[in-house]
Protein backbone atom coordinates (compact mmCIF):
# COMPACT_ATOMS: atom_id res chain seq x y z
CA UNK A 1 0.00 0.00 0.00
CA UNK A 2 2.04 3.67 -1.14
CA UNK A 3 0.22 6.88 0.17
CA UNK A 4 1.97 9.79 -2.37
CA UNK A 5 1.73 13.88 -0.75
CA UNK A 6 4.22 15.49 1.27
CA UNK A 7 7.34 16.61 -0.73
CA UNK A 8 10.64 18.28 1.09
CA UNK A 9 11.95 21.44 -0.79
CA UNK A 10 15.40 21.00 -1.49
CA UNK A 11 18.22 23.62 -1.75
CA UNK A 12 17.46 23.43 -5.73
CA UNK A 13 13.61 24.59 -5.65
CA UNK A 14 13.31 22.89 -9.12
CA UNK A 15 13.52 19.89 -7.40
CA UNK A 16 11.53 18.21 -4.71
CA UNK A 17 11.99 14.74 -3.25
CA UNK A 18 8.21 13.12 -3.02
CA UNK A 19 7.86 11.11 0.26
CA UNK A 20 5.37 8.09 0.32
CA UNK A 21 4.01 5.69 2.92
CA UNK A 22 4.72 2.09 2.12
CA UNK A 23 4.65 -1.17 4.84
CA UNK A 24 7.69 -2.97 5.68
CA UNK A 25 8.34 -5.77 7.95
CA UNK A 26 10.93 -4.14 10.58
CA UNK A 27 13.54 -7.08 10.34
CA UNK A 28 13.48 -5.86 6.58
CA UNK A 29 14.55 -2.85 7.74
CA UNK A 30 18.68 -1.74 7.82
CA UNK A 31 20.52 0.37 10.37
CA UNK A 32 22.19 3.30 9.43
CA UNK A 33 25.73 2.68 10.17
CA UNK A 34 26.37 6.57 10.87
CA UNK A 35 23.46 6.43 13.64
CA UNK A 36 25.36 8.04 16.41
CA UNK A 37 22.56 7.08 19.16
CA UNK A 38 23.51 5.44 22.12
CA UNK A 39 20.62 4.78 25.05
CA UNK A 40 20.60 4.43 28.58
CA UNK A 41 19.09 1.14 30.10
CA UNK A 42 16.33 3.21 31.54
CA UNK A 43 15.56 5.24 28.14
CA UNK A 44 15.30 1.84 26.63
CA UNK A 45 12.82 1.00 29.49
CA UNK A 46 11.35 4.51 29.17
CA UNK A 47 10.57 3.66 25.16
CA UNK A 48 9.42 0.06 25.92
CA UNK A 49 6.91 1.54 28.04
CA UNK A 50 5.64 4.24 25.43
CA UNK A 51 5.94 1.68 22.58
CA UNK A 52 3.43 -1.00 24.82
CA UNK A 53 1.70 2.04 25.69
CA UNK A 54 1.12 4.07 22.48
CA UNK A 55 2.73 1.68 19.97
CA UNK A 56 4.63 2.94 16.96
CA UNK A 57 2.72 7.16 16.89
CA UNK A 58 6.02 8.23 14.70
CA UNK A 59 6.45 6.75 11.35
CA UNK A 60 9.77 5.72 10.81
CA UNK A 61 11.79 7.43 7.74
CA UNK A 62 13.91 4.82 5.53
CA UNK A 63 15.64 5.08 2.35
CA UNK A 64 15.40 3.85 -1.11
CA UNK A 65 17.13 0.48 0.29
CA UNK A 66 15.83 -0.02 3.61
CA UNK A 67 18.21 1.65 5.64
CA UNK A 68 16.38 3.46 8.48
CA UNK A 69 16.93 7.26 8.38
CA UNK A 70 14.90 7.72 11.73
CA UNK A 71 13.27 5.90 14.11
CA UNK A 72 16.06 3.73 14.70
CA UNK A 73 16.21 3.30 18.07
CA UNK A 74 11.81 2.57 18.05
CA UNK A 75 12.57 -0.33 15.44
CA UNK A 76 15.37 -1.64 17.63
CA UNK A 77 13.01 -1.21 20.98
CA UNK A 78 10.52 -3.62 18.84
CA UNK A 79 12.54 -5.96 17.60
CA UNK A 80 13.87 -6.76 21.62
CA UNK A 81 10.11 -6.50 22.11
CA UNK A 82 9.52 -9.90 19.68
CA UNK A 83 7.80 -7.60 17.57
CA UNK A 84 10.39 -7.72 14.33
CA UNK A 85 8.45 -9.82 11.73
CA UNK A 86 5.60 -6.74 12.11
CA UNK A 87 4.47 -4.97 9.10
CA UNK A 88 4.54 -1.43 9.69
CA UNK A 89 4.39 1.95 7.98
CA UNK A 90 7.67 3.74 7.01
CA UNK A 91 8.26 7.50 4.94
CA UNK A 92 10.21 6.76 1.63
CA UNK A 93 12.05 9.13 -0.72
CA UNK A 94 11.18 8.74 -4.57
CA UNK A 95 14.50 8.48 -4.95
CA UNK A 96 17.70 7.25 -2.90
CA UNK A 97 19.18 10.04 -0.62
CA UNK A 98 22.35 10.59 -0.82
CA UNK A 99 25.00 10.78 3.03
CA UNK A 100 25.28 14.04 2.94
CA UNK A 101 21.13 14.35 2.44
CA UNK A 102 20.76 12.05 5.14
CA UNK A 103 23.17 13.84 7.20
CA UNK A 104 20.88 16.82 6.66
CA UNK A 105 17.98 15.42 7.42
CA UNK A 106 19.12 14.04 10.58
CA UNK A 107 20.64 17.67 11.37
CA UNK A 108 17.66 19.60 10.98
CA UNK A 109 15.55 16.52 13.10
CA UNK A 110 17.58 17.09 15.92
CA UNK A 111 17.54 20.61 16.16
CA UNK A 112 13.61 20.20 16.48
CA UNK A 113 13.93 17.81 18.42
CA UNK A 114 16.31 20.08 20.81
CA UNK A 115 14.36 23.38 20.38
CA UNK A 116 11.09 20.89 22.10
CA UNK A 117 13.36 20.12 25.03
CA UNK A 118 14.69 23.71 25.76
CA UNK A 119 10.66 24.68 25.48
CA UNK A 120 9.44 22.14 27.53
CA UNK A 121 12.14 22.56 30.03
CA UNK A 122 11.51 26.19 30.03
CA UNK A 123 9.05 28.19 32.07
CA UNK A 124 6.58 29.51 30.16
CA UNK A 125 4.88 32.86 31.36
CA UNK A 126 0.95 32.73 32.20
CA UNK A 127 -1.69 33.89 29.05
CA UNK A 128 -4.71 35.39 30.69
CA UNK A 129 -7.13 35.33 28.16
CA UNK A 130 -10.12 37.86 28.32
Amino acid sequence: MTWRNVSMAKKDESSMITWHTESRRIDDLVPYEGNPRQLTKKQVEDLQKSLELFNLAEIPTVNTDNTVIAGYQQLRTLQMLGRGKEEIYVRVPDRKLTREEIKEYNRNGDFIKKLWEIRKNTPQPIREYT
